[in-house]
């Protein structure tokens, strides 16, 4: 993160609102209006922001947040926005009550694809959690979106496991314990989805793409059609290895600070 950036201060065409944590800084464009979350590269940590933004640019899945702008501050460190889409954050609604086993079985099929792309490109989360998820609205063309990809190290078999710790929030709005053997207010098959998730060996949990087929819905003529399970056989996620990371080049445009 940057080392002096200020609420007030702009950056770009955004004026900072809040946040300098790792989940970056919460600001707005001031003639747009438009949310973004702000990244800006530490002094010396260019090529930290640089790795970012591949990451970002090597992952065009409509569930996960995307690049709007970066730029260069006039000290020569390089920031880039991120949109923060138009939504509900999931630890909102999952505050306000717990959720029916077939929103969470949607919920968890959905995060579950944003998931499986990236994997399947050899990038994880590494830090998944309820405030990771906005369930969005308008005409945005995915039911999710994840906004903080990048912002720590992880493993496919460690976002398994922060999704089902996401699912069993999202029906009990409780933690769970060590070691799940139950998951009070599911459905018998989100259950075993959700144990099987959370299973303590990361060798012994699904993949992705077994956790969305586990959870894939079927969508027939009914609004409110209940989710179909299917019997997964669950194969072990793979591990995520630094030569499998994607490259894409990119640009960075130059804009200067502005007070």
């Amino acid at each position: 993160m940057g080392d002096d950036v200020l609420i007030g201060d702009h950056l770009g065409a955004y004026r900072v609102t809040g946040g300098g944590d790792e989940r970056g800084y919460s600001a707005v464009h001031r003639h747009s209006g438009r949310r973004v979350q702000l990244f800006v590269a530490r002094t010396g940590g260019a090529r930290e922001l640089f790795e970012r933004t591949r990451m970002f640019e090597a992952l065009p899945h409509p569930g996960i947040a995307r690049i709007v702008d970066r730029g260069v501050l006039t000290d020569h460190r390089s920031w880039l926005a991120i949109e923060v889409p138009n939504g509900l954050p999931l630890f909102e609604l999952v505050a306000r009550r717990p959720l029916p086993s077939a929103e969470v079985a949607q919920l968890v099929h959905d995060v579950a694809d944003v998931l499986a792309f990236a994997h399947e490109r050899g990038i994880a989360h590494g830090s998944l959690s309820l405030r990771s998820v906005v369930v969005t609205t308008g005409a945005r063309a995915f039911p999710v979106a994840i906004v903080d990809f990048g912002i720590a190290a992880g493993d496919a078999a460690g976002d398994i496991a922060a999704l089902g710790t996401i699912a069993y929030r999202a029906v009990t709005q409780l933690f769970p314990t060590a070691n799940v053997e139950a998951v009070p207010g599911a459905t018998p098959e989100l259950a075993e989805l959700i144990i099987a998730m959370l299973a303590r060996e990361p060798s012994d949990r699904p993949t992705a793409v077994a956790v969305r087929a586990a959870a894939r819905t079927e969508h027939d003529d009914h609004a409110h059609a209940a989710p179909r399970w299917s019997a997964p056989r669950w194969t072990p996620a793979p591990p995520i290895t630094s030569d499998a990371r994607a490259t894409v080049s990119g640009e960075i445009v130059t804009t200067d600070r502005e007070r």
